[in-house]
């Protein structure tokens, strides 16, 4: 049966390969907020793969953000069967004297405020929906305090706390939404995207290349597996949140036993 599905932040990265994976005989509304280059490729892998595809342009750091997205799916459809809260931004890495409090600011307006927001606004379309649910992302940063345990990075602390509060929000809204909407949260580990690159203070490219790499495989070592998280891995744990409807209210890490 198709569904509708709304993946928020789905121009690259993980949402972008969860829209790709999702893409057959469904019908997505992929976010955005700048490249709408990219999620104009991103539409276009997903129709050659059997979806049929809306592109919703919004600053999920404003209200407005939110409202918007909100109206164009609407516009669209009565009912929504999943919502996918990817959207996230990670502050690039800078000294401890150069910490900035916009971007505390920012980060808690985009990875945590939005999730809430947009929620909130959709409730009454997922409760149309077949099956319906609501997947968040949080992150490993949540269990070591600052991203992949740098105490350094202290702005990092405000990636850490707000994928902290979606955790609480996932856990409440599975009970305010009890019987209505399933909630749920995958926490992945290591991931190689561009993201990442937040993490090195360097202005130079193809330095913060290849800083990157180095990074990938330090942190690799770390975990039980011996490697980092793919995006099939996301995937795999996207699909038993959507199809498997006894679970709710719980976080999924994906992480390979990092932090353990």
């Amino acid at each position: 049966m198709s569904k509708n599905i709304l993946i928020t932040g789905s121009s690259r990265g993980i949402g972008k390969h969860i829209a790709l994976h999702l893409a057959p005989n469904n019908h997505l509304f992929l976010h955005y907020n700048q490249d709408k280059i990219a999620v104009e490729a991103t539409a276009e892998e997903a129709i050659a793969k059997g979806a049929t595809v809306d592109i919703i342009q919004a600053d999920l750091s404003e209200e407005a953000g939110y409202i918007e997205i909100h109206e164009q799916v609407a516009r669209v459809t009565d009912k929504l069967d999943v919502l996918i809260n990817n959207a996230g931004v990670l502050p690039q890495a800078r000294d401890q004297d150069n910490i900035a409090w916009q971007d505390w600011q920012t980060t808690f307006a985009i990875n945590l405020f939005s999730v809430v927001n947009l929620s909130i606004a959709c409730q009454v379309l997922l409760e149309k929906g077949t099956d319906p649910s609501i997947i968040n992302f949080s992150s490993v940063a949540v269990k070591s305090g600052s991203s992949l345990g740098k105490p350094k990075f202290y702005e990092f602390l405000a990636y850490s706390s707000s994928k902290a509060g979606v955790e609480t929000i996932t856990k409440g809204f599975s009970r305010s939404f009890a019987s209505k909407i399933r909630v749920n949260a995958i926490a992945p580990g290591v991931i190689p995207t561009d993201i990442q690159n937040a993490f090195i203070n360097e202005t130079d490219e193809a330095s913060k290349g290849e800083k990157t790499k180095k990074m990938f495989e330090e942190t690799a070592k770390f975990t039980s597996v011996k490697r980092n998280g793919t995006f099939e891995d996301i995937n795999q744990t996207v699909d038993l949140l959507i199809n498997n409807g006894y679970i709710t209210g719980q976080i999924i890490r994906v992480n390979g036993g990092l932090g353990i």
